[in-house]
């Protein structure tokens, strides 16, 4: 059963008993007041025609006809006939519907003839005596005035909850109608979010129904975020795991071109960059954790090292390219502490840029700095990579690419990459162009 019939009917049953007790409750009020309005008039004309017929008794009133006026003046649904006689029994006046002593007065409704009673007065003045005859219903709730007012009473009652409920019922489709839309709405919208497509919602006016849309809306948009990330981070998998491959390639390629010499020091440049890459493999469960950050591995190395294979392994690939690759290290060693595989995988992004972007004939160089506290600034300078300055500023945000990427392959996301490892690394990324025009992209490393 939907939610609107189920509303319906539980508002209908409401709108009845409702009506119906209301209906109960106020038609006996009114009834008991006019009741008790009735006994009351009733007991008054009583009071006064007594009265009226001791004045007559009494030789106070002298004109019968005069006094039948009067006396008519009394005659209602409770008082159906009045009689006067003297202190001999002789019928002096009489008005309404009159009977013989002790038999129920003709002249009237049917109906109500064996409900009349009689009430007999002895009047004693100074003037005369007699007898009052006053012939009346039983009850007031016997007068035909009363039953046909109940009657009234109860056809005003029924025909008022009967336009009631129809109006109740027209409110009720219309209310129920827009409510069920706004839930209707909302589900739509519940439905979106689950299936992450796009839906166009109408805000309920109904504080409760908004509330819902606006957690759901809220909902979806950090669903949508969540999956920006998990993709993001997917990409980052993707493109990580081309590094160790492209390394282990190129060598093999030397080796095999007779340009690499195959002895210890490669198989085990080889096997590093296995163990790289099955160290990626085991970090893809960070993929469904947004809670775990970049892994920073802790060991001694010198970065002049790690810089020089990095270089050599890609060397091949520009010479290809006729782009001249150097490499510009200080003559002391530079050791370092942490995110050998980070700082690697930096470079190598750097250089794939940088091999993407720069024209035939270039020249690239990559330049290892150090300060005198410890830090260092590994940077990529290259003579063809020409960049405005606004595209400098989002060089490291990922899916982005410069105006010259047509054609090359990619997701813009090398570089968001390095900034990234550089951040869990505690140094930062720079991107500028030098004075004598050189475009350079690098990082920097802290001191311990």
């Amino acid at each position: 059963m939907t939610f609107r019939k189920q509303m319906s009917i539980l508002v209908v049953v409401i709108i009845v008993v409702s009506i119906l007790s209301n209906s109960v409750i106020s038609s006996r009020v009114i009834d008991s007041y006019f009741n008790d309005y009735i006994q009351k008039q009733y007991e008054e004309d009583l009071s006064n025609i007594a009265s009226y017929a001791g004045s007559l008794l009494g030789g106070e009133i002298t004109s019968l006809s005069q006094a039948r006026i009067e006396l008519s003046q009394y005659l209602s649904d409770m008082i159906v006939g009045i009689s006067i006689y003297d202190r001999e029994e002789e019928l002096i006046l009489s008005v309404g519907s009159r009977a013989s002593r002790g038999h129920s007065p003709m002249g009237m409704n049917p109906g109500f003839r064996n409900m009349v009673e009689e009430i007999e007065y002895f009047l004693e003045g100074e003037k005369g005596t007699g007898t009052l005859e006053i012939y009346r219903l039983e009850t007031t709730t016997s007068s035909e005035t009363v039953s046909l007012f109940q009657a009234y009473l109860l056809r005003t009652v029924t025909l008022s909850g009967i336009f009631t409920l129809l109006i109740a019922l027209i409110l009720l489709a219309f209310i129920s109608k827009k409510l069920t839309r706004d839930l209707e709405y909302t589900a739509h919208l519940a439905e979106a979010v689950d299936t992450s497509t796009t839906y166009s919602l109408i805000p309920s006016r109904i504080t409760e129904i908004k509330s819902i849309q606006r957690a759901l809306m809220d909902l979806g948009a950090k669903l949508k975020v969540k999956e920006g990330i998990r993709k993001e981070r997917a990409d980052r998998i993707a493109h990580e795991a081309r590094t160790p491959l492209t390394l282990l390639k190129a060598h093999m390629e030397g080796v095999k071109d007779g340009v690499v010499a195959f002895d210890e020091e490669r198989l085990n440049l080889w096997l590093g960059e296995v163990e790289n890459l099955s160290g990626l493999l085991s970090d893809l469960g960070r993929i469904l954790d947004d809670s775990k950050s970049l892994r920073v591995i802790r060991e001694s190395f010198d970065l002049k090292d790690t810089l020089t294979k990095v270089v050599e392994a890609m060397a091949m690939s520009f010479k290809e390219k006729h782009i001249e690759l150097t490499l510009s290290l200080p003559s002391e060693n530079a050791p370092y502490h942490q995110g050998k595989n980070l700082i690697a995988q930096n470079l190598y992004n750097l250089l794939t840029n940088a091999y993407k972007y720069v024209p035939e004939g270039s020249k690239v160089n990559v330049v290892l700095t150090g300060d005198e506290s410890g830090g260092y600034a590994i940077e990529v300078r290259d003579s063809g990579h020409t960049l405005k300055p606004d595209e400098l500023m989002g060089l490291f945000t990922p899916y982005t690419r410069g105006r010259n990427a047509q054609g090359s392959k990619g997701r813009g996301m090398g570089l968001h990459i390095v900034k990234e490892n550089t951040q869990a690394l505690g140094g930062t990324v720079r991107a500028f162009l030098s004075e004598d025009g050189m475009t350079t992209v690098g990082f920097t490393l802290i001191s311990e």
